[in-house]
């Protein structure tokens, strides 16, 4: 009887090892990963300043065409407009869009 009575502790000591070593296992992973993956959601402020921001970067490359000035300009603010589209896109849309139909509303803002 005593025979099983420690058999019966060796393997409960066993299975409550294997528990706390695989919480340590586990903990280490979450540390040695790090926080690079976690992403909290953005507000709505930083959404509507990514929309403005890229609204006011389609109104730059618009309006260097429209006033014929050098291709490099042209070429800067269209290159300009197309990576301000990455910070809409990660960001998201907003619920409220800022009024942004005129260069004049944008720089009043």
């Amino acid at each position: 009887m005593k025979k099983i009575a420690t058999i019966v502790k060796m393997v409960y000591a066993a299975k409550k090892g294997a528990k706390n070593f695989t919480f340590c296992l586990f903990t280490f992973a979450l540390l040695l990963a790090g926080c690079n993956s976690l992403r909290f959601a953005p507000s709505e402020r930083q959404k509507q300043n990514a929309w403005l921001h890229n609204r006011t970067a389609m109104m730059a490359a618009q309006t260097a065409g429209a006033e014929q000035t050098s291709e490099n300009l042209q070429a800067l603010t269209e290159l300009s407009e197309l990576q301000s589209q990455a910070f809409t896109s990660y960001f998201g849309l907003p619920m409220e869009f800022p009024q942004a139909a005129s260069a004049e509303q944008v720089l009043a803002e």
